[in-house]
């Protein structure tokens, strides 16, 4: 079985209806998926997705602190984002 397939199905219903939650947890996801996946690239769309939940108004505060965006922290990108909102 594929392992990034139910990522990827909740990542396709996440997008199909966008709220700054169903964005930020499609975020999550695909962070979390990198990370045990041991493959970066699903990072920049991470970061693109949490850019539209911050801009639909989910926290920042909640971002900085949760333990699925862990490998996004340490990333400039991640800083950079956070700084804008």
């Amino acid at each position: 079985m594929n392992s990034a397939r139910p990522v990827l199905s909740f990542l396709v219903l996440s997008l199909l209806v966008p709220t700054a939650q169903r964005l930020y947890n499609a975020a999550c996801a695909l962070a979390v998926y990198a990370e045990t996946a041991h493959d970066p690239r699903p990072l920049a769309r991470s970061i693109q997705l949490l850019e539209l939940a911050f801009r639909a108004g989910f926290s920042t505060r909640i971002a900085r602190a949760d333990p699925d965006l862990k490998t996004l922290r340490s990333r400039p990108e991640f800083a950079r984002l956070v700084a804008r909102f």
